[in-house]
């Protein structure tokens, strides 16, 4: 079913035959937003009535929104990844532009996009969220200043990761041991990086073997920087 399509008299008609069934399909997600379908690869969401403007420009996309009724305003600022040394930074780059589009009206953004809604108390907005494992991080800028508030996984399957490493890290068990090697490779730097101190914590001979090839090739780019860092005889080991 393509909820981006519906009219607002289909849309109705669909909660009608939800009703019907004695059950419906989506799930309340917060005042005024439902989940009108999840799957793998994308999340289709309605927003009903107002939605001020809040403190902070998020990167919500890739996405397509369409509005169905009323206005939805639109703030929406380009960002980037920049690597310096050994560490990842993120910032906007340009200046804040608003759109405002009325029923009927659609819109896309791009994962380097942070953005923020505003609609009117008679607005109905559907959005629908593209899922990838390339995009891995959620970014919060302040709305004011620009300058980075938060970073995060998007991905719960990803941040619950970090206390499964921990886990493994406090066990004896030869199979913990591969599961964190394993989870060496992964291409978040955050996860590879974890783990690599899991293995440190385990078998320091081991992690040094894991670091000097690492430092060769890698999935994360960063880990490869970090890895040489490290080893460099300049900073030694630590």
């Amino acid at each position: 079913m393509n909820f981006m399509q519906m009219s607002i008299a289909q849309l109705v008609l669909w909660f009608e035959q939800a009703l019907q069934k004695g059950a419906f399909p989506y799930v309340s997600m917060e005042a005024g937003s439902f989940v009108l379908s999840d799957s793998v690869a994308e999340r289709t969401l309605l927003y009903m009535g107002c939605r001020p403007f809040q403190a902070t420009l998020q990167t919500l996309g890739p996405l397509q929104g369409r509005v169905l009724a009323g206005e939805v305003e639109l703030e929406a600022i380009r960002c980037e990844a920049v690597t310096a040394e050994t560490q990842m930074h993120y910032r906007c780059s340009g200046i804040v532009e608003r759109q405002c589009f009325g029923a009927g009206s659609s819109f896309n953004l791009d994962a380097w996009q942070a953005a923020d809604f505003s609609c009117n108390t008679s607005a109905l907005l559907l959005v629908q969220f593209s899922k990838s494992d390339d995009i891995r991080h959620h970014l919060c800028f302040d709305r004011h200043s620009l300058q980075l508030s938060r970073v995060s996984l998007r991905s719960h399957q990803d941040a619950r990761l970090f206390n499964f490493i921990e886990v493994l890290a406090r066990s004896s068990s030869e199979r913990s041991a591969n599961l964190l090697q394993q989870l060496t490779m992964s291409a978040v730097p955050e996860i590879a990086w974890r783990a690599l101190e899991g293995v440190s914590a385990r078998s320091p001979q081991q992690a040094m073997a894991l670091l000097q090839q690492y430092a060769q090739k890698h999935p994360s780019p960063l880990i490869v920087q970090r890895a040489a860092k490290v080893l460099s005889p300049a900073r030694g080991v630590c």
